[in-house]
């Protein structure tokens, strides 16, 4: 298997290839098709996503085909429960699978328990990972991330870390410790002003420098003075206090305060959409700018919503997109704002109807 695949996250793993600097990468082999052309298959002409789509279908028959395939050393099925999960995936009734495998149907009674048993493993296991990763954020010196930096810095820097960062993404311990590799070609105690930074930052990551330059700030990497200009935050020294903004302001630094000290707070509805089956779950927020706090408790398996947090655990949080469905302006009291809410879910809920295999919640009568 191409060793991109272990590095990819789960939607990208899910959809059998990984698009970065518009070209679509094949996580199974070599293949390679540039976002922009238009590609010949068969009698149709398609574009590089779809053409890649339909090279995986053909060439690897499809995501789950090909994973089945792996040696059990890779994937941890037998050559039987690969069969049977590629004949439940198509369809097969229970007795075809019987008929077509020569087997019993106390046989594929049992080999359908031990794959819910490596289900249910595979969420531990997951959950086991997560946690360790959350207390190896807190204490780094309890995990040896050696292998870890170098692994990143290919995945990431793969001209090295002088060279062009190809994406930026993961979770914050890995986004730390990228943006650290590139504040390195920075001076040390120079100051840069926020033109010459975003120049500095576009030449390594053009896609969004300005994305580089926020996460830098949140993760207290760089400081800003008050005359807007910027340096590295060198080891053991601490960011001061972000100075007060008294007018329009202009660098990225300001917008940031501005937009935490004087833009208007949103109440809302919003959904946790579960891209690997669809499934909804209808919330509501006193901030609807702010979710962090639903995505820390699915992190720390804390989650009220027991589906909801299984798949979470299960999937990765790749697998999830928060998206508002509608804003409300706070009310003096919080209690009016919450009862605006809860008729708004409400009327979501009978719109989008997230129940059953649509979604999360249960429908009380």
């Amino acid at each position: 298997m191409n060793d991109i695949f272990w590095r990819a996250g789960k939607e990208e793993q899910m959809a059998g290839y990984i698009y970065n600097q518009e070209v679509y990468h094949c996580l199974f082999c070599e293949c390679v098709l540039e976002e922009g052309i238009i590609y010949k298959h068969d009698d149709r002409l398609v574009s590089a996503e779809k053409a890649m789509k339909l090279h995986i279908q053909e060439v690897h028959g499809g995501v789950l085909g090909y994973l089945t395939s792996l040696d059990k050393k890779i994937s941890g099925l037998t050559p039987l429960q690969s069969r049977v999960i590629r004949m439940l995936a198509e369809g097969c009734e229970e007795t075809t699978i019987q008929e077509d495998l020569g087997i019993a149907q106390s046989t594929l009674k049992n080999q359908q328990h031990a794959l819910e048993d490596k289900e249910r493993q595979a969420q531990a296991m997951a959950a086991v990972f997560a946690l360790l990763e959350k207390v190896s954020k807190v204490s780094p010196k309890s995990v040896d991330t050696t292998l870890d930096k170098a692994a990143i810095i290919e995945h990431y820097l793969p001209e090295g870390v002088n060279g062009p960062l190809i994406r930026f993404d993961g979770p914050e311990a890995t986004r730390r410790f990228i943006l650290e590799q590139l504040l390195q070609r920075l001076k040390a105690k120079k100051s840069y002003t926020e033109k010459e930074l975003l120049e500095l930052v576009n030449q390594v990551y053009p896609q969004d420098p300005d994305l580089l330059l926020r996460c830098m700030l949140q993760l207290e990497l760089l400081k800003v003075d008050k005359n807007d200009k910027y340096s590295r935050v060198l080891p053991d020294e601490k960011v001061a206090e972000p100075v007060a903004v008294t007018s329009e302001p202009k660098s990225v630094k300001s917008k940031l305060t501005q937009m935490q000290l004087h833009e208007p707070i949103s109440a809302g509805v919003f959904q946790i959409r579960n891209m690997f089956n669809g499934k909804l779950y209808i919330g509501t927020a006193m901030n609807i700018d702010d979710l962090s706090d639903y995505k820390r408790k699915l992190n720390v398996i804390a989650f009220a919503n027991k589906g909801l947090q299984e798949d979470w655990v299960a999937l990765g949080e790749g697998s999830f997109a928060f998206e508002v469905l509608e804003r409300i302006e706070l009310d003096e009291e919080e209690a009016v704002t919450q009862e605006k809410l809860k008729a708004i879910k409400k009327k979501w809920q009978e719109q989008l109807k997230p129940y059953n295999d649509k979604g999360y919640h249960r429908r009380y009568r």
